[in-house]
């Protein structure tokens, strides 16, 4: 190859992607290195050490009778179809589900005696009709107006 040379990650990638089987030929075969290699330069460092890791389940993931070249799965990025067990901080705790239970007979009839005390206790505000509100009006302008005279 003239020019730049394949570094060191990509030449280890292309030792570890799978050989495709070529019925036609009766072999395993990889080819398109430097298609490959085109591909793999267009995409940042941190992704290319993201296949790496990727790779492994991939190949056992896949049939040898529908690999495609190495340059293919690159350039449609593939390795996105595959996750990753990658590590994660601690695990959080989950949070614990309040327990419910159902009441016993006793605490249900507390319940009843004590709603029935509150409902005595506890009445609804009143509301002033129009009447009430212009006669409330009128004693404190009665009142006002006896305090004036005196």
């Amino acid at each position: 190859m003239k020019g730049k040379e394949y570094s060191d990650l990509f030449l280890e990638f292309w030792a570890k992607y799978p050989e495709r089987w070529i019925p036609e030929s009766d072999k395993h075969v990889k080819i398109g290195k430097h298609k490959a290699w085109k591909q793999w330069c267009g995409i940042n460092n941190q992704t290319q050490k993201l296949i790496m890791i990727i790779l492994p389940i991939y190949k056992k993931e896949i049939s040898s009778s529908i690999i495609p070249d190495a340059w293919r799965w690159l350039r449609d990025r593939k390795w996105d179809d595959y996750e990753t067990k990658q590590p994660q901080g601690p695990k959080a705790k989950p949070q614990q589900k309040p327990k419910v239970t159902l009441a016993t007979a006793k605490e249900k009839a507390e319940i009843k005696q004590m709603s029935k005390v509150l409902a005595d206790k506890w009445t609804a505000p009143k509301k002033e009709t129009k009447k009430q509100k212009e006669l409330a009006k009128q004693k404190q302008l009665d009142a006002l107006l006896k305090t004036e005279i005196l």
